[in-house]
């Protein structure tokens, strides 16, 4: 089974903190399992549900079985592929992260690249500081030191400002620093790490950093600091309750208060190390625990309590051998044998001690003459690089001075071609504007015609309603006058004659009214339209007119009321004089700034194509409308005929 290092991976895996810090035993992990999974047999399973919690299968099943982990977190990034992308970058993010603890670190930044594409469309500055911090770590095993400091730069520099974020990574760039071994950047960003820990009570990374620091303290001999170090951290353990925070903090302050002699208070922090190794089953916690108690008693003086403790240690070591664990934990059994007499087996041990020790130095060595030739190696290809690059320098002198006179050229021509090109965009803009000017002046030129005509025509109209009214009317009643005085000559003959009078006088007073309407200067076009309607019902009993108003209230200029008069008064009148119709409804409607006219009969209507050209009422009526800007629509048949006139009160012209 493959093991996590914690630390490392706190915000880069949330998952994995889960799994490994909450759920302290695998009977635990698997029942969260369990429970996952039978949230997603549920009959209606949403595709945000399906990948979250895969995603969180996968995370449980690190501290169990890697592989595992990585088919939960292929099946949540298959899900988001074919949706909406949900989670797409943490699913790709925690499978890198996979890969790169099955040692797969190339794979592993395969998965980091596609993230970063995925950021690219839609970027999120915590997503993307995140992947850079996987970055990092995924150069852990090599030489690419610088690759390392970058990406965990380029990390910290994305969410700085934000003390949540940044804590963990401050933390794991001092780590990084420290295996440099650039000691004073290791602990300036070690305090950073602190410092906004503090600020976003993220208690974890607060407990790792001031076991961080306390460790420097220690190497500085500054026990007093080391110790208020790791007891502010005992406070830390009882917010967290975390067997891995405890043990840390736990098995750092025994180990200081046995430097400091205070063995009756370091016992009781080894053993409750111990305890939270145990929880954990973290394999080598367990045996350091072992070491720690057992170098513990041999302070002081209990060699065969010691002993025991080292034996224990022994027992897991022959199944999981550690060697630097191997060379601390034989030197002090050695000593704590010879102690008790036990010389042979004293021997014994020293002789592992010493075979570990060398075979360790072996490996340091030789991780320090490969670090030495490729420092080496390094600054060779720099040197050789430095020549190369001053050739080229002088070579790009030469190629950057012929570039330049190039673009000076290319410069001049692409200026004379904009130039042109603006010189020709202004014309053109004047000419539109000027083309503008003139269709305004022309449209505003027939507006005043259209104006005048209609003035005219109303001027007209009122000239001859007067004359009807003033002089054939007149006329007509004095006749009247007349006749009834010779009706009892001849009854009979003068009283038809008087009938006849009395209708052309009605009939003088129609088409006076209907000339200019009274109603339209003392009303509204609503009043006037519904009184027009009923003086011709009461001039023409055989023809139904009905007028129905819909709507709110028709508010115009009253030359706009005056034309729309006309034209339902034209029509209106088309329709008893040839359509020959027995209905007529006319409707006017109103809803918000559209005004509607209807007006439709019963009629024997007209075949519009062969109508030829307009008479005057149909022409006035084609002169009204487009003066309202209005548009119209009709239908004329055996059934009748039907007008249809809509325009924008807001686009009429007049007062």
């Amino acid at each position: 089974m493959l093991k996590i290092p914690l630390l490392k991976a706190t915000r880069l895996i949330p998952f994995l903190i889960c799994s490994l810090s909450v759920l302290y035993c695998q009977g635990q992990v698997m029942a969260t399992i369990d429970s996952l999974k039978n949230d997603l047999k549920r009959t209606e399973v949403t595709d945000s549900t399906y990948i979250t919690n895969n995603l969180l299968i996968g995370g449980y099943f690190a501290s169990v079985n890697i592989d595992s982990s990585g088919g939960y977190m292929r099946k949540a990034i298959k899900r988001s592929l074919a949706t909406d992308r949900y989670k797409i970058v943490k699913g790709l993010g925690n499978l890198g992260l996979i890969h790169f603890y099955q040692s797969n670190a190339d794979s592993a930044r395969y998965y980091y690249d596609r993230a970063l594409e995925y950021l690219d469309q839609k970027d999120n500055a915590v997503e993307r500081s995140t992947i850079y911090a996987n970055y990092a770590l995924s150069y852990q095993n090599s030489d690419a030191h610088e690759k390392r400091l970058e990406y965990s730069q380029k990390a910290i520099d994305l969410v700085e400002d934000d003390p949540k974020e940044v804590c963990l990574l401050y933390f794991n760039h001092s780590l990084i620093l420290q295996e440099l071994d650039d000691i004073k950047g290791a602990r300036a960003y070690l305090e950073k790490a602190w410092e906004t820990s503090n600020i976003s009570k993220d208690y974890r990374v607060n407990a790792a950093a001031l076991k961080r620091l306390a460790q420097y303290s220690i190497e500085d001999n500054d026990l007093d600091q080391a110790r208020a170090y790791l007891e502010e951290g005992l406070e830390l353990c009882d917010i967290l309750q975390s067997p891995e925070t405890n043990y840390h903090i736990y098995s750092e302050l025994g180990k200081l208060y046995d430097t400091m002699g205070l063995y009756g208070k370091a016992g009781p922090f080894l053993k409750k190390a111990h305890q939270n190794a145990v929880a954990r089953n973290h394999k080598f916690e367990i045996m350091a625990s072992y070491i720690y108690l057992g170098k513990h008693e041999f302070l002081q003086g209990n060699y065969s309590k010691a002993n025991d403790y080292f034996e224990r240690f022994e027992a897991l070591y022959q199944i999981h051998p550690e060697p630097k664990l191997g060379v601390q934990a034989y030197a002090t059994w050695g000593g704590s044998e010879h102690k008790r007499g036990r010389y042979k087996k004293s021997n014994e041990i020293y002789s592992k001690y010493i075979k570990l020790k060398d075979s360790v130095f072996s490996e340091n060595s030789r991780k320090a003459v490969a670090d030495a030739e490729t420092k080496y190696q390094t600054e060779k290809k720099d040197k050789e690089i430095a020549t190369q690059q001053l050739a080229l320098s002088e070579q790009e002198a030469q190629i950057q001075k012929k570039q330049a006179q190039n673009n000076y050229m290319l410069g001049a021509v692409l200026f004379l071609a904009t130039a042109g090109l603006l010189l020709l965009f202004l014309f053109k803009q004047r000419q539109k504007r000027k083309n503008q000017e003139l269709l305004t002046l022309k449209r505003d030129f027939q507006i005043k015609t259209l104006e005048s005509l209609i003035e005219g025509e109303e001027k007209e109209r009122l000239r001859v309603a007067k004359e009807l009214h003033d002089g054939v009317n007149g006329d007509l009643a004095a006749i009247k006058y007349k006749l009834s005085s010779l009706l009892e000559m001849n009854h009979t003959v003068i009283q038809e004659a008087i009938t006849m009078i009395d209708d052309s006088c009605k009939q003088v007073r129609a088409i006076s009214h209907n000339l200019i309407p009274p109603s339209l200067e003392n009303f509204d076009l609503v009043e006037a339209t519904q009184i027009f309607c009923s003086n011709l019902n009461d001039v023409l009993p055989e023809t139904e007119i009905v007028f129905l108003h819909i709507g709110e209230t028709v508010g115009m200029p009253k030359k706009a009321e005056v034309n729309a008069f006309r034209i339902i008064q034209e029509l209106v009148n088309n329709a008893v004089r040839h359509a020959e119709a027995t209905q007529i409804d006319v409707q006017l409607s109103s809803r918000e700034n559209t005004v509607q006219i209807t007006v439709e009969d019963d009629g024997k209507g007209f075949d519009s194509e062969k109508l030829g050209n307009e008479g005057i009422g149909l022409g006035n009526v084609r002169s009204r409308i487009d003066y309202l800007k209005a548009t119209t629509d009709f239908i004329s048949n055996e059934k009748g005929t039907s007008y249809t006139i809509e325009f924008n009160k807001d686009e009429i012209y007049g007062d």
